[in-house]
């Protein structure tokens, strides 16, 4: 019942969405800019080494705090009270169904964290997608966009690499808007 509901609506949705042809990477700049760009995993250089210089740039391996929550596209009435209370306690955060509107931009920018997203696709002028944000800048990202089988909705994903005080190591977070309706084969790639 679900599916044939989907069906009928997919021509009236398709009317207010668009899928980019590469996939966008959308960062956050100190002078409060969006820079859109690809950045594509397949095309990953490596990680770079922690240097014990940049401390102040790592996270406390002890103690790290994570918040991820499919946000529902800040749908929901009392979203941006909650997630003002949980990103003052976190120290990444991962957003899954974000829409990159004003609000959501002012919470986290004025909480101090650094963000880059991952568009799924664009619903108007709004890119909707993953969105990954920390208290520091991480050393590396790539961006991951992978279409469902059945109803061809794109998934996004962030993959972002940290240092960690005091070690020669880095973290990896991976911020997955997974596939619904598919395979264990669809889910491993």
């Amino acid at each position: 019942m679900r599916l044939i509901a989907l069906l009928a609506l997919l021509p009236l949705l398709t009317s207010c969405f668009s899928i980019t042809v590469d996939p966008r990477a959308l960062l956050s700049s100190p002078d409060g800019a969006v820079r859109v760009r690809s950045l594509p995993c397949d095309a990953r250089q490596g990680v770079s080494e922690p240097d014990a210089a940049t401390a102040a740039n790592a996270l406390d391996p002890r103690a790290i705090h994570v918040l991820t929550w499919n946000i529902n596209k800040e749908q929901d009435a009392a979203w941006e009270g909650d997630l003002a209370r949980f990103v003052e306690e976190s120290d990444i955060v991962l957003l899954q169904e974000a829409a990159l509107r004003r609000p959501l931009r002012d919470m986290v920018e004025r909480s101090r964290l650094r963000w880059i997203m991952a568009s799924s696709f664009m619903f108007g002028a709004e890119d909707v997608g993953v969105l990954t944000a920390a208290r520091v800048a991480p050393i590396e990202v790539c961006t991951l966009r992978a279409f469902e089988p059945l109803i061809r909705l794109p998934k996004s994903a962030v993959i972002a690499w940290f240092r960690l005080t005091g070690r020669g190591r880095t973290l990896a977070v991976a911020n997955i808007h997974a596939i619904n309706f598919s395979s264990v084969d669809a889910y491993r790639s």
